[in-house]
């Protein structure tokens, strides 16, 4: 059956969702019941990171070039936990995924290995972020998307102020986000600063430049630190990390 210019292979129904495996090529592809893709992998390489924005949420490790333990909100196809498990060997994952039928395909599907390394939550982030204060991460990577845009638990104001705490003295909390609604865009900056007290970093995205990285440093670096940091995970991971350094920038919020 095609579907999504592809081949549909496997379809989850989670209540009124459809979760779809899509094979398309040399490619496969999750969906959550919309043509958008949620995660996407090279079968030949399932460790490469394809969609733009996983690749520009690892500028964080031009920051921090050497995490050795990171919290994922939101697990999706496993595309980053996928990546940091192959290419940092000391890096232990904690990754928080409110359905356990998505972290199943995951397994299933997108090659997903079980590893004492990686450590999968099935609950809500925001619970997660709230039962874990004890816990200190040198990456936060937020990723948590339903069909209808990311989780709004995510971004609030008590939930950003629980990743602040669970950040390392030198960690980095790298968020996916969205500006179709330039409003919301700037009252989610603004509260997000408020809460980590840092400053904000955007990259734009050349494929959509709707689709927003924010970083947020614990300690930012002189840009010919992030330079080199970047030349040297580019050359252990291949992930073409220089691009996205030229497209990061601080972001100026007015006063609201």
């Amino acid at each position: 059956m095609r579907q999504y210019n592809g081949i549909l292979i496997h379809r989850s129904v989670v209540g009124e969702d459809n979760l779809d495996v899509v094979d398309s090529g040399s490619y496969r592809s999750l969906h959550f019941d919309s043509a958008s893709i949620q995660s996407r992998l090279l079968r030949s390489d399932p460790a490469e990171l394809i969609i733009e924005y996983t690749q520009a949420m690892m500028l964080a490790l031009a920051y921090q070039p050497a995490p050795r333990r990171v919290l994922l909100l939101g697990l999706g196809g496993g595309s980053q936990a996928r990546f940091l498990l192959k290419y940092f060997p000391d890096c232990h994952i904690d990754a928080v995924e409110i359905s356990p039928v998505v972290s199943e395909l995951a397994r299933r599907f997108f090659y997903l290995d079980e590893s004492e390394r990686l450590h999968i939550h099935h609950m809500d982030g925001a619970d997660y972020l709230r039962t874990h204060g004890d816990q200190k991460y040198d990456l936060i990577l937020v990723d948590a998307f339903t069909r209808d845009g990311p989780v709004e638990s995510m971004f609030e104001i008590r939930s950003l102020t629980s990743m602040h705490r669970l950040l390392s003295k030198n960690g980095v909390c790298a968020i996916n986000s969205w500006k179709d609604d330039p409003y919301l865009y700037a009252a989610t900056c603004h509260e997000i600063r408020d809460a980590f007290t840092r400053p904000l970093f955007d990259i734009t995205l050349v494929d959509d430049p709707e689709n927003i990285v924010l970083l947020i440093p614990m300690q930012t670096q002189p840009p010919k630190q992030l330079l080199r940091n970047s030349k040297q995970i580019q050359k252990q991971t291949g992930l073409k990390l220089i691009k996205h350094l030229k497209n990061l920038a601080e972001l100026e919020l007015t006063e609201r």
